[in-house]
């Protein structure tokens, strides 16, 4: 009989490079054979065996609210746990009532929110305390107790309320302003004062009831508890719907990306101020050019009505009175973008797509600025302690980054280089080649059942070079030979081969022809016509010579257009493979799902065997390092610098090409392994006389 166990860790507060702090107690219930135990309070001395217990038991069910969180508190206290961890996360017995809620939020087309009956936003919020008051109706105090249990870890249970009412005497001196060590400590942990000593916080731990201090993880544990059942409730749809089909999986994936993140990356000192200091001088020399042409004022503020004019007489549009509104000036005037005030936007995006040099430095200006105030911080702090993000769930599967985004840093030189290995490590890294193709040709496959795209690359062909030889109508051998920048038509070639990366990349999510323009600038910075008139004239011929060399794709999108219902035509579908379901989405939204959604799955499940490697397989080269960043298609994982390193980097790339291959076993998949001493997109895999690798360093380090 399952037995399912609803827990939650009361714990010491999250700090720089501690993303798995001291626990202080476990709270659990238990729902066996329909009904529902009391709640239980375990001081952590005495959670150990408890633990052991329910990771061992294949009857056991273990449920928590964002569990990875807890997890990595329990296993950071008790490492002997790590293998049971992760045992019982591939026997699929520990799931996670935040991320199976935003699995059935994607199914059913709410994702983050939805429009209420007055045809208002309500966004979703996807804590314990929104998740109970939206499934179970269940209020939770949150102020209180919450944040000082750290100070209670040493303190038997039986004395927590009156240790309770000791500090909140001390936290009511403190507010008072009487010097308190641990208290001080505990806000600088909590990195906003103003929120600490508000109601959030100490204020409104000094106003509550101290028995809220037994009360309030209880009540974690039941709320848990009451989430899931709710959940479960809605998980099935018919006979053989299953809306959380996919949350073992989900589950897994969050656990070793939360280590990862926890783990976190470093930076170096002189390559966060060389940043600082050529982001700073490129920042003045835009700032001064566009003073003398009128865009931004010497107090360094901007001339909106300067630019603006800018971006009208760029896309070559006016301003008509009689009709009140901005019409084109002719037949070849851009597309001009405009805000939801029906002013000129002045976004990056449009400063970009009018192609003119003073509003891309307009744009670069803001970029850059952003970089010194936000991104020069950030890694200034990775000097001191690990740069830690927050890695989440999107609707096609695949992961985001926030706070910092680790995935996507902005494109200026020496961002990542900022980016070092901790002492006496290296970095080992591998990414896959053409990863979104592959899977792109896997779901036709899967879909299909057949793919000229994945006949092309199981042959070893580059799919660029292919469709750049269909474009300029030669053989693939010539075609071959003009990538070598010696042969006198390569330019032509390499113009040819960027605008089949535009196609390749840009038509299989259903972009139109106007889009593509849009996609060609932006992406590629490759221009499709003199005109806006003739670039989409251009992007409607290139679409039908990617039709023409892809066929399946026009069975494709007429899958996806068989999936639209309803008068607003969106899609409801079925992912492949791992059964996830989304609804509510667009055509062209759907378009992208199947295939990066497909990666997602893939590359999730490669980090997985990545992670248990690094973690539990002691007779793996991978054991003892850390993942230190996962790039949708790339990992980065920190290794022993040494003669060890080679086996480390080579195993690497075999799991991550084994774990997707599970996932896409139709098309040839690789992954070229390299070592970094730093991150760098220009690093290269370098090999010593034995072909074993060495590490890549940039000659100009710093």
């Amino acid at each position: 009989m399952t037995r399912v166990v609803a827990f939650d860790t009361e714990t010491s507060l999250i700090r720089p490079g501690c993303n798995a702090p001291p626990i202080s107690c476990l709270t659990y219930q238990v729902h066996e054979d329909g009904r529902t135990g009391e709640a239980v309070l375990v001081h952590w001395k005495e959670a150990h065996a408890l633990l052991i217990e329910w990771l061992t038991d294949p009857n056991v069910i273990l449920v928590g609210h964002n569990v990875p969180f807890d997890l990595a508190v329990v296993c950071a206290e008790w490492p002997d746990l790590v293998p049971l961890v992760f045992g019982a996360l591939k026997a699929n017995r520990i799931t996670d009532t935040r991320t199976r809620q935003k699995l059935l939020d994607i199914a059913n087309g709410c994702y983050r929110g939805m429009l209420g009956p007055d045809s208002k936003w309500i966004k979703f919020d996807y804590s314990l305390l929104a998740l109970a008051k939206r499934l179970a109706g269940i209020p939770i105090k949150k102020e209180g107790f919450r944040f000082f249990y750290g100070p209670l870890r040493d303190v038997p249970l039986d004395q927590w309320v009156h240790a309770a009412q000791i500090l909140q005497r001390r936290g009511a001196a403190y507010l008072a302003g009487e010097p308190d060590a641990e208290l001080a400590y505990l806000e600088a942990c909590f990195g906003d004062s103003k929120k600490f000593r508000g109601s959030e916080g100490i204020a409104g731990m000094v106003a509550a009831d101290a028995r809220e201090v037994i009360s309030y993880p209880l009540d974690d544990a039941r709320t848990t508890l009451a989430v899931y059942l709710a959940q479960e409730q809605a998980r099935f749809v018919g006979d053989d719907v299953d809306l959380l089909a996919d949350e073992w999986r989900q589950a897994r994936a969050m656990w070793w990306l939360y280590l990862t993140s926890a783990w976190g990356l470093r930076t170096n000192a002189a390559g966060v101020a060389a940043l600082q200091i050529q982001t700073q001088r490129t920042c003045e020399e835009i700032e001064q050019r566009l003073i003398s042409e009128g865009l931004v004022r010497e107090d360094g503020s901007r001339d909106t009505k300067a630019a603006k004019a800018r971006m009208l007489a760029a896309c070559g549009w006016h301003w008509d009175e009689g009709l009140g509104r901005y019409e084109p000036d002719g037949e070849d005037s851009r597309p001009l973008r405009l805000t939801d005030s029906g002013e000129p936007s002045l976004d990056s995006d449009a400063c970009k797509a009018a192609d003119d040099e003073l509003l891309k430095a307009y744009a670069d200006l803001t970029s850059l600025k952003s970089v010194l105030n936000k991104d020069v911080p950030a890694l200034a702090r990775g000097v001191i302690y690990p740069v830690h993000t927050n890695f989440d769930l999107a609707e096609t599967g695949r992961r985001t980054s926030s706070n910092p985004n680790v995935q996507n840093w902005r494109r200026l030189p020496g961002i990542r280089e900022c980016f070092v290995p901790r002492p006496g490590r290296v970095f080992a890294q591998a990414d896959y080649s053409s990863l979104e193709l592959c899977t792109l040709a896997q779901a036709c496959l899967d879909i299909l059942g057949f793919s000229s795209l994945g006949d092309a690359l199981n042959a070893g062909l580059d799919a660029h070079t292919a469709l750049a030889c269909s474009i300029l109508g030669i053989e693939y051998e010539e075609g071959i030979a003009r990538k070598d920048k010696s042969h006198p038509l390569h330019h032509e070639f390499d113009n040819a081969r960027q605008t089949a990366k535009v196609a390749n990349f840009g038509f299989p999510g259903g972009l139109g022809a106007a889009k593509l323009v849009l996609f060609a600038r932006k992406t590629y910075n490759v221009e499709l016509g003199a005109t806006e008139e003739k670039a989409i004239e251009r992007a409607k011929e290139l679409r039908q010579q990617w039709l023409a060399k892809w066929p399946e794709m026009r069975d494709y999108f007429a899958h996806v257009q068989s999936l639209q219902s309803g008068d607003d035509g969106l899609v409801t579908l079925k992912q492949i493979r791992s059964d996830r379901f989304r609804g509510g989405a667009t055509y062209t939204a759907a378009c992208n799902s199947f295939f990066q959604g497909l990666g997602a799955d893939a590359t999730a499940h490669a980090g997985w065997l990545v992670a248990n490697a690094c973690y539990v397989d002691r007779a793996s080269p991978l054991f003892g390092a850390r993942i230190v960043n996962y790039v949708h298609d790339e990992l980065i994982v920190e290794v022993d610098d040494g003669d060890g390193a080679h086996e480390a980097a080579e195993e690497l790339s075999r799991l991550m090409v084994a774990g997707a291959s599970e996932w896409i076993p139709g098309v040839k998949l690789a992954a070229e392994p390299c070592l970094m001493r730093v991150w760098s997109k220009d690093a290269k895999t370098i090999r010593d006389t034995r072909g074993r690798l060495i590490p890549w360093a940039p000659t100009n380090k710093v």
